[in-house]
């Protein structure tokens, strides 16, 4: 299975989150492959310092990496049009990273049109580094499923241990930092329902 995570619009925290869905479905064992198309290679990079994930730096690799049960793809920002099209024909589910704000909204809103004309069999949007305190989580997901994008009942909470865990080249699960588990609560809700929406969509095509 081939999961992508993509974004219109930069500073959403796409690596951050790829690093850390990808972490946590090894953790699940699952065989899991990180392929990195980021000329930033930021989670690539994090993935081998934590030494628990296999990642591969796409933009420097001399050959193609290898191939594994479930692939998460960090993407490139602002995809052009033929990245576009090939992430389309490779994605069993496409994830498009958006914050709260309305210009990421509208960034999420443009590249969804813009993967689905892409053909891309199925997309998801996830809110990420929303605040932690009230309600912008739920009320990101209802503002975007008005404008007919198929946001996540689950979205990521902004925390500093996110940037501490960078720091140290780990996961935020890795160490006892603070307001951790409710990171790592985050990540596994987004997680458990990017497999669960897999999961419904080869039943169904079966």
């Amino acid at each position: 299975m081939d999961l992508v995570f993509m974004a219109d619009k930069g500073g959403v925290g796409k690596s951050t989150l790829a690093f850390h869905v990808a972490t946590r479905l090894r953790q699940l064992g699952l065989d899991v492959g990180l392929y990195d198309l980021d000329s930033r290679g930021t989670s690539s990079t994090w993935a081998g310092e934590s030494g628990y994930l296999q990642a591969y730096d796409l933009r420097r690799l001399q050959c193609g990496a290898p191939a594994h049960q479930m692939v998460v793809w960090d993407t490139a920002p602002h995809p052009d049009a033929e990245m576009r099209a090939e992430l389309a024909r490779a994605a069993d589910l496409v994830v498009i990273v958006a914050n709260g704000d309305r210009d990421s909204m509208a960034a999420a809103g443009d590249l969804y049109r813009a993967m689905q004309a892409a053909g891309a069999s199925d997309l998801a949007v996830v809110f990420n580094g929303l605040h932690p305190v009230g309600r912008e989580g739920e009320a990101c997901v209802a503002a975007a499923r008005e404008e007919g994008l198929p946001a996540l009942d689950a979205y990521v909470r902004r925390y500093s241990c996110y940037v501490q865990a960078r720091w140290d080249g780990v996961s935020v699960v890795d160490r006892g930092y603070s307001r951790a588990d409710n990171a790592w609560a985050d990540i596994c809700a987004v997680t458990d329902e990017l497999l669960a929406r897999a999961a419904a969509r080869l039943q169904a095509a079966d």
